[in-house]
């Protein structure tokens, strides 16, 4: 429900992971850390873009975009 409100005010978090996902004294679930959030869709014109930097933090990042950058790494260091 948090991400899906989120991104119908055109953010997209792009870092959502367990330590970014808090509990207040009420039992409400929290986003934290936007720091690597971006704005995909402008709420005025309703105008979209794609987001195509690969960002987040490794561990949770999807297994397709993980591969990607260690083969990256991988060729930039052989």
């Amino acid at each position: 429900m948090v991400q899906s409100y989120i991104h119908n005010q055109g953010v997209c978090h792009r870092d959502l992971k367990p330590e970014n996902i808090l509990l207040d004294a009420a039992g409400v679930l929290k986003i934290s850390d936007f720091g690597l959030s971006a704005v995909f869709k402008l709420k005025e014109s309703g105008k979209t873009r794609s987001l195509t930097e690969r960002c987040g933090s490794l561990p949770y990042v999807a297994p397709e975009v993980r591969d990607h950058l260690l083969n990256r790494i991988d060729r930039l260091m052989n």
